[in-house]
């Protein structure tokens, strides 16, 4: 009816193809259509570019570091140089290999356990990424700078996506007092995860989870290590 072959229909009319105007036309008086309109080619794409560059821009959130993260690490090497070494060696294997030794140094890690468990992710192939925690859903404690107590919530902060669970490491959250927990996580819902060492104090941890309206999972040194040698395992097998 159209003078379109069944192919260039089928383009059409999935999208990959944009008609021309004589096609257009002939659409139109075959179906009595009237004028047909077609949307241009990255359309969406353009209105997001365009709402984008008219926004302030959002510049991304780095937490304190009392110390580089390429210093916690090298206490890993010293404390637990075998799995540390391979899950370096897992790392680097990776495509992207050069972005997560750059994005790890972005992270903030406030022990050396806690640069073992931002190893372990990255090595069981978790993606790195700038998110901004506000997007997934607001904390009943705002989040904030550690330094200057100003709200960092709707700003990007380096982070990691691995089974359906966002991780973001050392997250503080203005309270009665100043709360920075270890990792803030988001699957479904926002909860805390504590890595727990050496010298410790867990009398407080009851009040934590209290004070932020979180969910709170502290695992010890024992429990990481485990759960890194599972996770070398698993991936060698």
């Amino acid at each position: 009816m159209c003078g379109l072959t069944r192919s260039r229909w089928s383009l059409l009319e999935c999208g990959k193809r944009i008609p021309s105007e004589v096609e257009k036309r002939s659409i139109s008086n075959s179906f009595q259509l009237g004028p047909v309109f077609y949307s241009p080619p990255g359309a969406k794409k353009k209105l997001l570019n365009q709402a984008q560059c008219l926004m302030p821009p959002r510049r991304v959130f780095l937490p304190h570091q009392d110390r580089p993260t390429q210093v916690r690490v090298r206490a890993c090497l010293r404390a637990y140089p075998d799995l540390t070494n391979r899950l370096i060696s897992k790392i680097t294997t990776r495509v992207d290999g050069d972005l997560c030794e750059h994005f790890s140094h972005l992270v903030c890690c406030d022990s050396k356990l806690e640069a073992l468990h931002l190893l372990h992710l990255l090595s069981l192939g978790g993606d790195p990424g700038l998110w901004a925690p506000a997007e997934f859903g607001h904390t009943y404690r705002p989040i904030v700078d550690c330094r200057g107590y100003k709200e960092t919530g709707a700003r990007p902060r380096p982070g990691i996506f691995l089974f359906d669970t966002w991780y973001f490491f050392q997250v503080s959250f203005k309270a009665n007092t100043l709360i920075r927990v270890d990792l803030l996580c988001w699957k479904q819902g926002w909860s805390v995860l504590e890595i727990n060492g050496f010298g410790h104090d867990a009398s407080l941890d009851h009040l934590r989870g209290r004070e932020l309206g979180l969910p709170v999972t502290y695992i010890d040194e024992s429990k990481l290590l485990g759960m890194v040698e599972k996770g070398l395992s698993s991936r060698a097998a």
